[in-house]
């Protein structure tokens, strides 16, 4: 219940000084459903429940917080139903191949329910995808999908912008909250960035894709405005570093490095690659020393232990490659369990989180709307259009190598991959003949 709390609160802040600022600069005022159904579903996903076994959380899943998670997405599906009924017969989800290869992922990861391990943890997660999915394709068929697709993105980015300044302030002011004395060291202080809704390792990983969103809008806007993105900067790299998280150093690192290529690539090639290979080159003990947090080189070979469950998951798959065990039970109930790792949440590696839960048949559509989703970005990045958007996919498939990310089950980084993947199909929608005739060239004289 702690991490619903802090959560709804720091969102309760920002959301009410969003609208203050709206006002102020004479904007619209006002949520659309779907982002209040982004609001409700994602709460439900920060509402944890208290670690237990494998065989506790069978024998006892009804405890409050997930009750309090299954009515928060219910409650979301709910808004955004009105929204999406009265679109649903629309002609465009006829060309929406990625959508499309996303409710087919949905529908194998339903059908998995069937045979799951553990079915009662199964359905609840497959419920939460859905209405997640219900809420990106109810903005695909909006009447002005691409800004909305866009502004939802954004807006998911923002949600995770409010608690990552809110744990960074933390750190400082609210040390008994936010700072954790650990078994090793942070990167800088003794003391590693935690917080209640979320572990060091996600706390790294979300400020470095609200870096690297912050600094492509920095780039991309021109004027006064840039001023909040540089601030948007400084707390993801903050939280990245105060975090310690190694996963979240290289997430930002390489998106960084892209962003610099692409808006600022004379400089970059010029001074800022070469300055920063040459002091990482001629520090590179302390650097090594930073990043490794006194772990022993056995250690980080073994990626902190995730080579373990990896090994652990792929002999799980060769036992049902083609279904799987359920989706979101695999890794945990299957997999972890065989090593006694049962009390762990998943796999760290979303990729072979969704192998274990809905085997290849569910794998294949989720690897290709990612192909669909990297496609859009890296021609985007290309042509320097969208990039504060088209940057988001690559911190993000770094992140579900090492961690969940959008892989197995509904978190903010899926709501993201989906929203890109809409993006990715309304180049295929048919336009109305009003809006094709707009855009027509006008014809030129002699």
């Amino acid at each position: 219940m702690l991490s619903l709390a802090w959560t709804a609160a720091i969102w309760a802040v920002f959301l009410i000084a969003s609208w203050i600022l709206k006002r102020q600069s004479g904007e619209r005022i006002g949520w659309s459903a779907e982002q209040l159904a982004i609001v409700l579903v994602l709460l439900g996903s920060f509402t944890i429940a208290a670690q237990a076994s494998t065989d506790e959380v069978l024998a006892d899943p009804l405890v409050i917080e997930r009750i309090i998670r299954a009515g928060l997405v219910g409650l979301g599906a709910l808004v955004v139903a009105p929204s999406l009924l009265r679109h649903a017969r629309s002609s465009k989800l006829r060309s929406a191949a990625g959508l499309t290869v996303l409710w087919l992922y949905l529908l194998v990861a339903a059908l998995s329910t069937l045979y799951s391990v553990a079915p009662i943890v199964t359905g609840p997660k497959v419920i939460e995808l859905a209405a997640g999915l219900l809420i990106i394709t109810s903005l695909y068929l909006s009447p002005d999908p691409s800004a909305n697709l866009k502004k939802a993105i954004s807006f998911v980015v923002m949600l995770d912008l409010a608690l990552t300044v809110a744990a960074v302030i933390g750190f400082f002011v609210l040390p008994g909250v936010f700072a954790s004395l650990q078994y090793r060291r942070g990167f800088l202080f003794a003391a590693t960035l935690v917080s209640p809704w979320a572990s060091s390792n996600s706390l790294s990983a979300a400020g470095s894709v609200v870096a690297a969103f912050s600094l492509a809008k920095y780039f991309g806007k021109p004027g006064a405005g840039r001023l909040r993105w540089i601030a948007g900067f400084t707390f993801g790299t903050a939280a990245t570093v105060l975090a310690s998280g190694r996963q979240g150093v290289a997430m930002w690192v390489v998106a960084v490095a892209i962003l610099l290529f692409v808006h600022r690539r004379r400089l970059f090639i010029l001074l800022i690659g070469p300055a920063t290979l040459g002091l990482v080159y001629l520090n590179w003990d302390v650097v090594l020393s930073i990043l490794s947090r006194n772990q022993s080189e056995n250690s980080l070979l073994l990626l902190t232990g995730r080579v373990r469950f990896w090994q652990s998951a792929i002999a799980s798959i060769s036992r049902h490659p083609w279904t799987g065990f359920g989706f979101g039970a695999g890794g945990r109930f299957v997999a972890l369990s065989a090593i006694g790792e049962g009390t762990r949440s998943n796999l760290h590696n979303g990729y072979l989180e969704a192998l274990t839960g809905v085997g290849i048949m569910g794998f294949v559509p989720l690897l290709l709307s990612v192909v669909i989703a990297v496609g859009w970005s890296v021609r985007r990045l290309i042509r320097k259009v969208d990039t504060a958007l088209a940057i988001l996919m690559i911190p993000l498939v770094l992140h579900t190598f090492v961690d969940l990310g959008f892989g197995a089950w509904l978190k903010p980084d899926f709501l993201i991959l989906a929203g890109i993947v809409a993006l990715s199909d309304l180049k295929r929608s048919p336009r109305p003949a009003a809006q094709s005739r707009e855009m027509a060239p006008a014809p030129t004289g002699t």
